[in-house]
């Protein structure tokens, strides 16, 4: 179990990260595409293990799942589970599409026996003055976020939802 996040994470400077995001989006030709493309370079740079992208469904929550890491791409009319609905990840995207600003929890999650720590960042995309997703990301530490990393995760999901918007998301 982490009590923080490893020493590495964040270690990029926003300005470099932000550079990576706007090639990478500049290139997509999809939300998927966007999504995935930028795991690598930037997803797994700032520590995230694993994550999924949420577009609203026909009343305008955050429950269908565009596509996630690892292994978790969905049909784009997939939604939530049951379970996900109720275990406390949905009421956070809801809590993020209602507020506007990043929101984060800390979980214990089992596997294999073992009891890990992770958090759980979801950060909502905006573009022109209206949310258009929302991004879940997970850390593998207990950490929560500082103002930087906020700061960063907010400018991330600004420019992740001007693009969704562009292409009509």
């Amino acid at each position: 179990m982490l009590d923080s996040p490893p020493a590495a994470r964040w270690d990029s400077p926003p300005l470099t990260v932000l550079v990576r995001v706007h090639s990478i989006l500049s290139a997509a030709r999809s939300a998927e595409e966007a999504f995935l493309d930028l795991i690598g370079p930037v997803w797994t740079k700032l520590g995230f293990v694993a994550g999924r992208l949420f577009v609203p469904d026909a009343m305008g929550r955050p429950r269908i799942c565009r596509t996630g890491w690892p292994g978790q791409s969905v049909d784009s009319t997939t939604p939530l589970s049951p379970a996900d609905q109720f275990s406390g990840e949905c009421e956070l995207q809801d809590h993020v599409w209602e507020r506007r600003q990043v929101a984060w929890l800390t979980r214990h999650v089992v596997q294999d026996g073992l009891t890990q720590t992770e958090f759980l960042v979801c950060t909502p995309l905006l573009a022109d003055g209206r949310i258009v997703g929302v991004l879940e990301l997970v850390g593998d530490g207990a950490s929560e976020p500082c103002a930087d990393q906020v700061a960063l995760l907010s400018k991330l999901g600004r420019r992740y939802g001007e693009f969704l918007y562009r292409i009509g998301v």
